[in-house]
């Protein structure tokens, strides 16, 4: 039984998209069109905009054939696909920077608030200030697997300590997302402490109240993720899990748009 698709050679991916996809390749250079395929991955230049060509119903939903497959009746050239590609790709050095910018900031504030406002200075206000992590969490109003998440962080958190030896080196090493968990189950003044810095100098992407400032932060991680390892945005706005081809509501498709456009600024 197989598992995966049939890997296909650069001449079987050209074959393929012609006679699947209806993309045309007339008067390129098969060297150009092979490259293309070979230097952005198939699942990168073609995967994530082939929905634009594809045969929806009157409610805008992708067609499929008795057999699974899309629909393409209109002829596509190959170039429309390449200019997409490139047309999302121009961007991600411009967010990468931002989100640097803004992981640096959002970093350095929580580290130094946490820190003097816990007046850590050993084991015993460490823990205190753990427990205060730990104790919010159960108040914390979220689904179950994010709670897990927030649990796990602060409980990596707390046995790296031992691991680092230092304090400061201890908050510079979490993840984007691990900050934005320990974030959420802060005190409530020490969280619009912080916030209120953040505003200062500029990095809450225009949001101006706590509440939608924290309720975006996962898709900032997400579009983080997402350049950082040079995946498509296309994908992530689009389908919340990929795998099983599950699409964002509008609405949440709208809200990551929304804060690409003030990261290509």
């Amino acid at each position: 039984m197989e598992l995966f698709k049939k890997p296909l050679s650069l001449n079987e991916q050209i074959e393929h998209l012609n006679t699947q996809k209806n993309i045309n390749f007339y008067g390129l250079d098969d060297r150009f069109v092979k490259n293309c395929l070979l230097k952005y991955n198939y699942i990168n230049l073609i995967t994530p905009f082939k929905h634009y060509y594809a045969l929806k119903n009157i409610n805008h939903e992708l067609i499929k054939n008795e057999y699974g497959n899309h629909l393409y009746p209109n002829i596509i050239e190959f170039n429309e696909y390449v200019i997409r590609y490139t047309n999302e790709r121009k961007h991600y050095a411009t967010i990468y920077r931002n989100i640097s910018d803004f992981e640096v900031n959002f970093n350095s504030i929580i580290s130094h608030y946490c820190i003097t406002t816990y007046k850590i200075n050993s084991i015993i206000t460490f823990n205190i200030f753990i427990n205060s992590l730990k104790l919010n969490l159960m108040k914390f109003n979220s689904k179950i697997k994010l709670r897990n998440q927030i649990y796990k962080t602060i409980t990596d958190f707390e046995s790296n300590l031992y691991e680092y030896n230092n304090l400061y080196i201890l908050f510079d090493r979490l993840s984007l997302n691990d900050l934005c968990n320990i974030f959420r189950v802060l005190d409530d003044k020490l969280k619009n402490n912080i916030f209120s810095k953040l505003l200062e100098f500029k990095k809450t992407f225009n949001f101006t109240d706590l509440k939608t400032f924290e309720e975006k932060l996962h898709i900032i991680v997400g579009i983080r993720n997402c350049v950082y390892h040079n995946n498509s945005l296309e994908i992530l706005i689009r389908f919340y899990n990929f795998k099983n081809s599950d699409l964002r509501k509008s609405s949440d498709q709208r809200s990551y748009r929304n804060i690409i456009e003030k990261l290509v600024k």
